[in-house]
């Protein structure tokens, strides 16, 4: 089975080896296969396939969660602007 380097991980993540050396040493040391030396396989196109399709699970909920987010921020801001209004209308009805 081929063990993939850094900098074909790097190469087929599309960021540079230099900024994962810097900030990610971790995932560096995991790639290379720890203190051993060792190169982490790649994993077989099945283990790829599941892997895939919980990302794209994964992918979907946040797609979700994130349009309910939106909806509620929407909402909130339609509340805030009927409050500033109704703040308006009592201060000039004070005055």
């Amino acid at each position: 089975m081929r063990r993939p380097s850094v900098s074909a991980v790097c190469a087929a993540a599309g960021v540079n080896r230099s900024n994962l050396y810097a900030h990610h040493r971790g995932l560096v040391e995991k790639i290379r296969g720890g203190a051993g030396g060792k190169r982490a396989a790649i994993a077989s196109p099945d283990g790829l396939k599941d892997r895939n399709e919980a990302l794209s699970l994964q992918l979907r909920k946040s797609a979700e969660q994130y349009k309910a987010l939106l909806l509620v921020c929407v909402e909130q801001q339609a509340e805030i602007q009927t409050l500033r209004q109704m703040a308006k209308l009592r201060s000039r009805k004070d005055k």
